[in-house]
């Protein structure tokens, strides 16, 4: 099982996914994000998948509040959610909440968002410790874009790597090196403050 506690914890890349990881990984965090989910602490979790519109039936979970996948409903929604915690940082209102950007594919992402959200973005991803960004995407994904935005996501050090250490360069442990071995099915590495820990991943 995955260590991640969606409460406490910030950004996270998972990098190396196949199709069907991905899914299940966006399943998996949506249950895990749901679980915590009640009455002293909400959780608003909004889909960004702009490549192949594959993942609208996770909608119909409770805490899945948003599907995006055109760039309308990108800006309705990013704009939206950062004039609201503008608004909770500027009145110092007592509220606790997070929402969870889930970007299905980093490179999609950066090519079809409109060029006046990239610093929308650029501040709820630095600025508000209630926003929670996890991105998906090859490592080849993950460097293809060269945005305000997109260097941010790739100074990330903390995430899910379902693939070969040395076949990336993005997360980085230092009990981890070129010799690490592949990973087997359901595996990946949860990298976190340098180290990397072996992790079975349940299919949900």
């Amino acid at each position: 099982m995955i260590p991640w506690d969606s409460n406490f914890e910030k950004h996270l890349s998972v990098i190396g996914a196949s199709q069907n990881e991905v899914e299940n990984t966006l399943k998996l965090f949506i249950q895990k994000i749901a679980e915590t989910d009640n009455e002293n602490i909400r959780h608003f979790v909004h889909i960004v998948d702009t490549n192949k519109n594959n993942y609208d039936y996770l909608g119909n979970e409770d805490v899945v509040v948003s599907y995006l996948s055109d760039e309308e409903s990108m800006k309705n929604v990013l704009e939206g959610v950062l004039n609201e915690q503008r608004a909770i940082q500027e009145q110092n209102i007592d509220v606790s909440m997070n929402h969870y950007f889930m970007i299905v594919n980093i490179a999609d992402f950066g090519e079809k968002i409109a060029k006046d959200l990239i610093p929308v973005c650029k501040e709820l991803y630095e600025d508000f410790p209630m926003i929670k960004f996890i991105t998906f995407g090859s490592p080849t994904e993950y460097g293809s874009k060269y945005d305000e935005f997109s260097k941010l996501v790739k100074q990330n050090k903390h995430g899910l790597l379902f693939m070969k250490y040395s076949d990336q360069s993005i997360l980085t442990a230092s009990n981890l090196n070129f010799k690490s071995p592949k990973l087997m099915n359901q595996e990946a590495y949860y990298v976190i403050n340098d180290l990397a820990y072996q992790v079975k991943i349940p299919l949900v």
